[in-house]
């Protein structure tokens, strides 16, 4: 172990100075523990593989089509589960309208679950110009604090329908949404994408796997300040993933009715899975003796600046290469441990 004042050569200095003084000092410090994980040769998993059948195709296609269909209004029928209508609503409780209760050609899908659970039932089975009231109970978790639980009466009227005219599938339909010439030539698209994810979530399924027993076979006291941290940069993550939406920490606590300790609660779990596992794996990666080459550190910062869109040398003076280094092995270990892992493929239906 290198000395402390390799580390913190500020903090050692003080510490010479106070020593010359006659001071004594007293550090506590948080070090990484000592992991023994046994067993990581060996495991035994059954590897479920997917078989992409007609089915699958079939409901991708439809998929695309529904992406692609045009709305059109419906006259002569009255609105069902799928359509979409446009109507006005004022909502009331205890006869006293509330705020956000009141709209004019609101855009809704039947169906679709975005109102008031029973709402969209009770606009089931009316026609265009009718006026009726929708009777609705809020549920006990709503966000808004002074409608949670309560009985409310909306008063509505329907103004359009519209229901989705889905193109035709065939050829033109292919050239339309794809490169490709032919609706042949499109499915075998979407069959070969869809055997690539099935691939994809039977290797994750593999690496869960393989997860949870390296935890089961690792033993170590690890400090709850790991945990912590961990669920520190889960949250950081989170923030950045919902900013991408327009969306801040604190709006997000609003919408939802929850809180920031709430949401790190929801975290722990993963965070200590995580945790357990990078140990897991950095001690076999010691263990096995698996080295992070130049090469393959370059290639990491290569990839990196691909991604984000930056150059190399800016990638290098924001991410340490220890940490670059760290994580490579981390891989590799991954990697040792499924080479030599026992696994049997089962075939199953999609």
């Amino acid at each position: 172990m290198m000395p402390l004042k390799c580390y913190i050569p500020k903090l050692w200095r003080t510490i010479q100075a106070g020593v010359e003084k006659g001071l004594t000092f007293r550090a506590v410090c948080i070090l990484k523990p000592e992991v023994k994980i046994s067993d990581y040769k060996g495991i035994e998993i059954e590897k479920s593989m997917k078989v992409v059948d007609d089915s699958a195709v079939d409901s991708r296609l439809q998929a695309l089509r529904e992406r692609c269909a045009r709305m059109v209004s419906v006259e002569g029928r009255a609105a069902k589960s799928g359509d979409t209508v446009s109507l006005d609503f004022d909502g009331f409780v205890d006869g006293v309208a509330f705020e956000g209760g009141q709209a004019k050609d609101h855009s809704l899908k039947l169906g679709s679950g975005q109102f008031v659970p029973g709402f969209e039932d009770q606009v089931i089975g009316h026609s265009v110009g009718d006026e009726f009231e929708v009777n609705v109970t809020f549920p006990e978790d709503y966000h808004a604090e002074n409608l949670k639980a309560k009985a409310a009466v909306f008063k509505c009227k329907l103004n359009e329908i519209r229901e989705a005219q889905l193109p035709e599938e065939d050829d033109e339909f292919a050239k339309d949404v794809s490169e490709y010439d032919t609706l042949a030539e499109l499915k075998e698209d979407l069959k070969s994408k869809i055997k690539e994810e099935y691939e994809k979530a039977a290797e994750m399924s593999v690496e869960r796997e393989i997860t949870s027993a390296l935890i089961k076979n690792m033993e170590a006291y690890i400090p709850g300040v790991m945990f912590e941290r961990r669920i520190d940069e889960l949250m950081r993550d989170f923030e950045q993933r919902i900013s991408m939406q327009g969306i801040t920490l604190d709006m997000y606590f609003e919408y939802t009715g929850t809180s920031e300790q709430k949401v790190r609660d929801q975290f722990k779990d993963q965070a200590r899975e995580q945790v357990k596992t990078r140990l897991a794996l950095e001690e076999i990666a010691k263990l096995e003796g698996l080295k992070a080459s130049d090469e393959d550190i370059q290639k990491e910062f290569e990839k990196l600046a691909k991604k984000y869109n930056m150059s190399v040398e800016k990638i290098k003076n924001v991410l340490p290469e220890d940490n670059l280094k760290s994580d490579i092995l981390v891989r590799k270990a991954m990697d040792f441990v499924k080479n030599n892992a026992k696994i049997t493929e089962k075939v199953v239906e999609s």
